[in-house]
C-alpha cells in the first residue's frame, strides 16, 4: 500500500457539496417503475402546514399525476452536503391532505441481473437437473416459508401469520403522524 499525502484545501475541494433540494428531472407511467426497484425506506413529501402556495403547487402536481397515472422521477437531497438519491415521486390523495410517497430508486449500477441456468430436463445440463429429493425438499421449504396459512386463531380456524393490520409495526406510528 502507498500513502498519498494531501492537504486539508485539497480534501475540501474533493469534498462532495450540495444543497438541500428536490428537483423533478422527469415524468413516466407508474407501471414502468417496478415496485421491486423500490430501495430503503419510503418518504412523505408534503407542505409545511402553513404555507398555502406550496399546498396549492403540490396539490396541483399531485392531481395532475393521479390522472394520468403517472409518477415524477426526481433527485433529492435530504440535507445539506448529504448524498444525492434518485427517487419516484407516488401522488396520495386523502380526503383532507394531499401529499407524495418518495420512492429511492436503484442507479444503472445498483441493478445485477443473474443469469441462472434452467432446472428443466429438456434445456438443463444433466449434473444441474435435481432429483426428485431436491425438489421435495425446496418444495417443504417454500411451503414452510408461507405465512398465508401458518397460524390458528381461537377456534382453530388457519390464518395468515403476520397480517400487516394486526402486526406491530413501530414505523406505522411516526409514518401515520406526517402523513396525516
Amino acid at each position: 500500500k502507498t500513502l498519498v499525502p494531501i492537504s486539508n484545501s485539497d480534501k475540501e475541494a474533493l469534498d462532495y457539496k450540495s444543497e438541500r433540494s428536490l428537483q423533478i428531472i422527469g415524468f413516466t407511467r407508474a407501471s414502468s417503475v417496478p415496485r421491486y426497484h423500490f430501495m430503503g425506506p419510503t418518504e412523505v413529501v408534503a407542505p409545511a402546514p402553513d404555507d398555502v402556495d406550496a399546498a396549492t403547487a403540490i396539490s396541483a402536481l399531485v392531481h395532475a399525476l393521479e390522472e394520468t397515472e403517472s409518477v415524477a422521477i426526481v433527485r433529492f437531497v435530504k440535507r445539506k452536503n448529504g448524498t444525492p438519491i434518485l427517487g419516484a415521486l407516488y401522488p396520495c390523495i386523502k380526503p383532507d391532505n394531499e401529499y407524495f410517497y418518495l420512492h429511492k430508486l436503484p442507479y444503472a449500477e445498483d441493478i445485477r441481473q443473474f443469469p441462472f441456468p434452467p432446472l428443466d430436463k429438456e434445456r438443463a445440463q444433466p449434473n444441474l437437473v435435481p432429483s426428485a429429493d431436491q425438489l421435495a425438499a425446496a418444495e417443504a421449504l417454500i411451503d414452510s416459508l408461507d405465512l398465508s396459512e401458518n397460524a390458528t386463531d381461537e377456534e382453530e380456524n388457519t390464518i395468515e401469520s403476520l397480517n400487516p393490520r394486526y402486526t406491530y409495526n413501530p414505523q406505522r406510528p411516526s409514518h401515520s403522524k406526517m402523513a396525516l
